[in-house]
């Protein structure tokens, strides 16, 4: 019995370590730019990778939105506030804030984008130049703007130093016609 079962491990350590080396030799036979393509990150921007009609579609309902907010005077002076492609605002914005208040504002994001639905566009951010506030904006597939808003909150409620950066909270959120 005691035979049988070293056999039967000499096996498998056989065919364990020959199946080990054709993985390893299938691999070696793959060019390197190949394997180091796989995981390189592509860190251009949003802007540059998008084919041109769709930025040209999207930034264009950004301006229709832009323009719906300003006539509901949602956004006070629409000279006040600065557009951030959705997909780029850790680049553009939140990698300039402190890591406690970008936490904040991804988490605000996160729940904003909740509200997603099959067939809405990419969403555009408007933020003021207070930094005290962001809009949120995308097309629905109905044809309506769906405006998120996100708020900082200045007040510092903690007597930790790790956590006296500003808490950006999902204000409202409603789709405008």
């Amino acid at each position: 019995m005691k035979k049988k079962l070293l056999v039967g491990i000499g096996l498998t350590l056989v065919v364990s370590l020959a199946g080990a080396a054709l993985a390893v030799d299938a691999q070696d036979n793959v060019p390197e730019n190949t394997i180091n393509k796989r995981f390189e990150p592509d860190d251009r921007p949003w802007k540059e990778t998008e084919a041109k009609e769709v930025l040209d579609r999207v930034y264009a309902e950004w301006e229709k939105g832009k323009q719906k907010l300003t006539q509901k005077q949602l956004l006070a002076n629409e000279n006040e506030w600065k557009l951030y492609a959705g997909f780029d605002i850790g680049k553009d914005y939140t990698d300039q804030l402190s890591k406690v208040e970008a936490q904040s504002f991804h988490i605000s994001l996160c729940e904003a984008k909740k509200a997603y639905k099959p067939g809405d566009s990419a969403y555009g951010i408007f933020i003021n130049n207070k930094n005290s506030e962001a809009k949120v904006i995308w097309q629905r597939a109905d044809g309506k703007l769906h405006v998120a808003d996100l708020k900082k909150d200045d007040q510092k409620t903690s007597l930790s130093s790790s956590n006296d950066s500003p808490k950006w909270n999902l204000a409202d959120a409603v789709d405008l016609d």
